[in-house]
């Protein structure tokens, strides 16, 4: 049960994330080409990080 509940807050807190910066990451102008690598990094979730060792 409690790896159902931690999978739900990883996919609640993922999903937005990337379609929230979704749209920076599509985008093809030289000011979205300067941010890119900082939105690439927060839209790609670190799974590493929420799994307990």
């Amino acid at each position: 049960m409690a790896s159902r509940q931690r999978f739900r807050a990883v996919l609640l807190t993922s999903v937005p994330t990337i379609e929230g910066l979704w749209p920076l990451l599509a985008e093809r102008s030289l000011q979205a080409r300067i941010i890119q690598p900082i939105a690439h990094r927060g839209a790609i979730p670190n799974h590493e990080k929420t799994i307990n060792r």
